[in-house]
């Protein structure tokens, strides 16, 4: 969101900032699932919670919201997802050259964020970053 602001110069009407955590249980309890505080107006701050064997559905999670308070409109939601890429270290410090390549092979197979949560593929932003290892 610091990213967004600071090169949109804007914020928008309603904002909603979800943290998901998965949990080292299998499944959580749907009144477990999400908590949710309204830190100003039109500007909630989230929570939800999901076990190790569930899949995020966060469109869903959403729908839920509504009925805890939170009034944003569904159709024009625009998620904010981070994308990492991995890049070797310049001052030579960093992992082992083999390790490297097989962390970064394990990366690029990995479940892209969208897939893995369930976004919808036309409301998605993602802001990148090289991390050096």
């Amino acid at each position: 969101m610091v990213w967004h602001v600071k090169h949109n110069r804007a914020l928008h009407e309603h904002v909603f900032v979800l943290r998901v955590e998965i949990q080292s249980v299998p499944w959580i309890a749907s009144r477990n699932r999400i908590t949710i505080e309204k830190v100003a107006p039109n500007f909630w701050r989230a929570e939800a919670r999901f076990g190790f064997m569930e899949r995020p559905h966060i469109p869903e999670l959403l729908t839920i919201s509504r009925s805890l308070g939170c009034v944003i409109d569904l159709d024009d939601v625009t998620y904010y997802v981070g994308r990492e890429t991995v890049v070797r270290r310049e001052d030579g410090l960093g992992l082992p050259a083999w390790q490297e390549r097989l962390f970064a092979v394990m990366e690029r197979n990995a479940v892209h964020v969208s897939d893995f949560f369930s976004l919808p593929t036309d409301q998605v932003v993602e802001i990148g970053r090289q991390v050096a290892i």
